[in-house]
């Protein structure tokens, strides 16, 4: 019989993370945001974290993925990535962040001052510090510097190069190589391998997905990233900031993944019987909503997840977005001819990169469903019940010869669940007291300013998600109110008329969804989950990055 697991006290699982942050923090002090791969996998089951750490690093597909294109990590993170896991919750640390693509160059999020203006660190950008440098480096600059201009110039024709040619060599070779293996894969019987080839295939998957796929897969992030750098400066020289942003935010209105990975024109035919169930299973029942957790159910394993799309109402489809209406925003914004066409190769790399980003996120999720379907067989023949995703992968060899963990997975469970009892702001800091204190009582002024995701101004009703990936059938017309919003939230997102978020940037998945399907969205408004109630009317401008209550 199995033990029952030892309760978790809330006041020592604090404590725990304060050590935990006083363990981890740089000495200038660091900095925890819920920031990127955080905001769509807030809490991750052991057996998801074991699995993504990999990925993460250094020496997974994100690390592989930044050295290609001429940024190689940090030998301190080539076993622990940017982000760690306090009491059970995914933080980015913006101490190690930088250390990914910074290489020489003295890159960091400063630690001063965010703790000042913490909404900066829901959306930071590093900044240069001479002073990291060091009195060696000014030393031997004059003798340094040839060299330095030389890898500055061979970098900068590095990454143009891959710029040029990586999208067609990403739709061409890549993606069909790997869909013709994951098909494969999808073909096999699990249930006829012996447990000591299971384990193989899932080392196979996990390295062919989350490094060498992954590799080529975050591509279109990055360049779409360096892309639209390079568009808002330029704008900013010619319109000034705030123009240059709208500029820059409207140019990616209406841009949509490519036509075999069109999740949310899928999801839309679906609702409107134009496409079948079957037929859209095969195409998308290897997504699901918080579908980087592991443990998380794919559609096709559950399509019953999808009975709220009876509910969706048609939506127009916003104009895809095209060099002609390029041209057209240009002169709208005030800039000559010749200056737009100086901007055009970079709008459109930014257009198609963005568009890629969603096709590459698309196919890497259907080898991330194969490593949870080997899973799965290995929680059945254990007879788990869902346990094996709270052990790692380095303890499925004592499973598969007969080990009893269930004790083990027992008291995993109880942590995980204390974990999520806690509540731990979207940013911490790791000189702070205050970290842990209950959220912000309802606000007594009625605006709230946080930083724009998408353009447009709504009215509507709120309906708020005070924990990410909470049911919720949606009602048309709402506004919806959550922590943040997965890739895979468009049942939710499709139903709403405006989206208000607690973290998320400008290239997250929340804010591509929005704008390609011109939803007006906010985020950078910590606890705003728990200061807006359901019922209240609000007004969202995404131009002034406002929230306006209302009434109720």
């Amino acid at each position: 019989m199995t033990s029952p697991a030892s309760p978790v006290d809330p006041s020592r699982l604090r404590q725990h993370v304060r050590a935990q942050m006083g363990f981890l923090a740089a000495p200038g002090g660091t900095v925890w945001s819920r920031i990127h791969f955080a905001e769509s996998l807030p809490v991750p089951t052991p057996m998801t974290w074991a699995i993504l750490q990999r990925f993460l690093s250094g020496r997974g597909g994100l690390g592989l993925m930044y050295r290609d294109l001429g940024y190689p990590a940090h030998a301190a993170l080539e076993q622990r990535g940017p982000y760690d896991l306090l009491a059970g919750h995914l933080y980015c640390n913006l101490s190690r962040e930088p250390l990914l693509y910074s290489g020489w160059l003295p890159l960091e999020h400063p630690y001063a001052l965010l703790r000042t203006n913490p909404l900066r660190a829901l959306a930071p950008r590093a900044v240069r510090n001479p002073a990291r440098l060091g009195p060696w480096f000014w030393l031997f600059l004059p003798f340094r510097l040839p060299f330095l201009m030389l890898r500055s110039v061979r970098f900068a024709q590095r990454l143009a190069e891959c710029g040029r040619s990586f999208a067609t060599r990403f739709r061409q070779e890549i993606l069909p190589a790997f869909r013709c293996a994951t098909e494969r894969e999808r073909s096999e019987d699990h249930s006829a391998l012996s447990s000591p080839a299971l384990l193989e295939r899932l080392e196979f998957w996990i390295q062919h997905t989350l490094c060498a796929f992954a590799r080529e897969s975050l591509k279109p992030t990055a360049l779409a990233a360096l892309a639209l750098g390079r568009v808002e400066r330029r704008l900013r020289r010619l319109l000034g900031p705030d123009p240059a942003r709208l500029t820059s935010l409207r140019l990616t209105m209406g841009v949509r993944p490519e036509p075999e990975s069109d999740l949310a024109g899928a999801l839309q035919q679906l609702a409107a019987g134009t496409l079948a169930l079957p037929t859209f299973l095969a195409r998308f029942g290897h997504r699901a909503s918080q579908e980087m957790e592991l443990a998380q159910p794919r559609w096709s394993e559950q399509p019953a997840a999808l009975a709220m799309l009876r509910h969706l109402e048609p939506q127009p489809a916003l104009a895809k977005s095209t060099p002609e209406q390029w041209e057209e925003l240009a002169a709208e914004a005030g800039l000559s001819p010749a200056q737009g066409r100086e901007l055009t190769p970079d709008v459109e790399a930014l257009q198609t990169y963005l568009a890629l980003k969603a096709t590459g996120r698309h196919y890497l999720m259907s080898g991330y469903a194969l490593i949870r379907q080997i899973l799965l067989e290995l929680d059945r023949r254990a007879q788990l019940q869902g346990g094996v995703f709270f052990l790692t992968p380095e303890e499925l060899p004592a499973l598969t010869a007969g080990k009893d963990l269930s004790a083990l997975v027992a008291q995993r469970r109880a942590d995980r669940a204390a974990a999520l009892a806690l509540e731990l702001p979207p940013v911490l800091f790791s000189e702070a007291s205050e970290d842990f204190a209950p959220p912000s009582p309802r606000p007594t002024r009625p605006v709230l300013r946080g930083i724009t995701l998408s353009l447009g101004t709504v009215e509507g009703r709120a309906v708020v998600l005070e924990r990410f990936g909470e049911a919720h059938d949606p009602g048309a017309g709402d506004i919806l109110v959550a922590p943040a919003l997965d890739s895979v939230s468009l049942p939710l997102v499709l139903q709403a008329r405006a989206l208000v978020l607690e973290t998320g940037g400008v290239l997250s998945h929340a804010a591509l969804l929005a704008r390609e399907l011109g939803v007006p969205a906010i985020a950078g408004l910590p606890g705003v989950q728990h200061q807006v109630r359901t019922g209240q009317r609000l007004r969202v401008e995404g131009a002034t990055a406002t929230v306006t209550v209302l009434a109720g």
